[in-house]
């Protein structure tokens, strides 16, 4: 899909190669002005959480447990 070669490189590997650009772009902008990660699933579409449960179910299991870990220090310095 992203494969062609430098002087006439087929429209396909230019969106491909774009597309790649603007995820990097997209997702440096997102971290730095929201302070969320964003994460784009590899070969999914719309609903990715079917076409890849396993890897939606571990980023949900990964952000759960850095927000719990945010929200323990927390509790910490109300209670002192």
């Amino acid at each position: 899909m992203c494969e062609g070669n430098e002087r006439g490189k087929p429209k396909a590997f230019r969106a491909c190669t774009a597309k790649k650009i603007n995820r990097r772009l997209i997702g440096c902008y997102y971290k730095k002005n929201t302070g969320i990660r964003l994460e784009w699933i590899e070969n999914a579409g719309h609903n990715s959480n079917t076409d890849a449960p396993e890897t939606v179910n571990r980023l949900i299991e990964e952000h759960v447990i850095r927000c719990e870990a945010e929200i323990k220090p927390e509790k910490k310095e109300e209670g002192s």
